[in-house]
C-alpha cells in the first residue's frame, strides 16, 4: 500500500518469484549469522523501509511517499519501451539492501531529466567500450538530436564515519 505507483510502473514486466527467492536467501543468511551470534551491519533496504513504515515510523512513511511520487512521475513521463529499459534499475532497487539508495538516486535524476520533455531514454547501463564500466543512462536530447550520457554519483553520509561536531 506504500508504493502503488511502483506496481503500476513495472506492470507485467517483473518476475516477483525471482525477487522473493533472493530476499528469502538473504533473510536466511542474516538469520544464520544472528544464530551464530555474529554482529553485522544491516543497512536500510526498501523492504526494511516498508516494514518500518508499517510499524508507524513517520520518517519512513514520508520517504516512501517521496519514492512513490518518483515512480508515479516516471510512469507518466516514460513510454512503454523506456519503462522496459529501467526494469534492471528497478530490480536492483528492490533487490539490494546496501545500495538501494544509489538506484533510487539514479531514478530521481532520470525523473528530473525526463520531466523536461527534452529527452528520450535510449539505454540504461550503457557500456562505452567492450568490457568497460557501464554508465547509467544514454539519452537522446530531442531538441538538439544529440546523445547525452549520464552517470549518477551518490554521496552517502554514514553516521559511524561522521560526527555532528565535525560538520
Amino acid at each position: 500500500s506504500y508504493l502503488p505507483s511502483l506496481l503500476k510502473l513495472i506492470e507485467g514486466q517483473f518476475r516477483w518469484t525471482a525477487l522473493t527467492k533472493i530476499l528469502e536467501e538473504r533473510f536466511d543468511a542474516y538469520k544464520a549469522r544472528t544464530d551464530k551470534g555474529e554482529k553485522f551491519d544491516l543497512r536500510l533496504s526498501l523492504y526494511s523501509l516498508t516494514t518500518s513504515a508499517a510499524k508507524g515510523n513517520i520518517q519512513h512513511i514520508q520517504l516512501l511517499s517521496f519514492i512513490d511520487n518518483v515512480f508515479k512521475s516516471l510512469d507518466f513521463y516514460l513510454n512503454k519501451e523506456e519503462k522496459i529499459a529501467i526494469k534492471t534499475t528497478l530490480g536492483k532497487l528492490l533487490e539490494y539492501d546496501n545500495a538501494f539508495l544509489n538506484y533510487l538516486g539514479e531514478l530521481c535524476i532520470l525523473n528530473c531529466l525526463m520531466s523536461t520533455g527534452d529527452y528520450r531514454l535510449e539505454r540504461t547501463e550503457y557500456s562505452l567500450n567492450k568490457g568497460g564500466k557501464a554508465i547509467d543512462f544514454k539519452l537522446l536530447n530531442t531538441k538538439t538530436n544529440k546523445i547525452v550520457l549520464v552517470e549518477v554519483v551518490n554521496i552517502e553520509l554514514r553516521g559511524d564515519k561522521v560526527s555532528s561536531h565535525e560538520l
